[in-house]
């Protein structure tokens, strides 16, 4: 059951604080929670936006990707680290982003393909990418060998790196999301619950932050 949910207020309640880390829009509830310390949490956010997406574009689409990957590879990649580590916040989330990802370019994604890499979910390289997201958040040395060789040899080096890199970011911010029980934002709850359903998301344990 849920125990924990601090949630500092957004600007212009929260102040110049609060204005300066997430601007004067509407802030997710995992940073709303981090600005309850505020030092770790911009330095946080700086890593984030330079190994992700800034906050500032979390919705935008049309940004242009300063990554090796497109928009729809890294919610692939991220979609598959979070499943992995049964993190009911983030994997909503990021399949949520793969799929208005691919409305903004006119592309049905399969949501299923972003968890299952046996599925085409329609994302280039997206079997490559599960797959090797995959092995970064195991324990199998042999199948992570295996999947960044085929990753580097049909993509290539950099998309290594970055997928690396993404894996990396939310290994750790799935662990900061279930051990504080954060629970997912109500602006994409009714919006996912279809999906969440059909991809067994909301059977992880950390699916009680949010749904009691």
């Amino acid at each position: 059951m849920k125990d924990f949910s601090p949630l500092a207020p957004v600007a212009p309640a929260g102040g110049a604080l609060a204005e300066s880390l997430y601007g004067k829009g509407p802030t997710g509830n995992i940073l709303r929670t981090l600005i309850l310390v505020p030092e770790e949490a911009c330095r946080l956010i700086s890593l984030v936006s330079h190994q992700y997406i800034p906050a500032t574009q979390l919705l935008d689409f049309n940004a242009d990707s300063r990554h090796a990957l497109s928009r729809a590879q890294i919610e692939v990649v991220a979609s598959k680290v979070s499943d992995r580590n049964q993190c009911f916040y983030w994997t909503t989330w990021h399949t949520y982003l793969l799929r208005e990802s691919g409305k903004a370019a006119m592309i049905d994604y399969i949501l299923a393909g972003a968890i299952d890499p046996s599925i085409d979910s329609g994302v280039e390289h997206g079997c490559e990418l599960v797959t090797f997201a995959s092995s970064v958040a195991g324990s199998d040395r042999a199948a992570l060998d295996a999947a960044r060789r085929v990753l580097r040899e049909r993509i290539g080096a950099p998309v290594a790196v970055t997928a690396s890199l993404i894996a990396a970011n939310f290994s750790m911010l799935d662990r900061v999301a279930n051990a504080i029980c954060i629970s997912v934002d109500a602006m994409i709850i009714k919006p996912s619950a279809e999906f969440r359903a059909q991809l067994g998301i909301k059977n992880y344990p950390s699916a009680a932050n949010t749904l009691r």
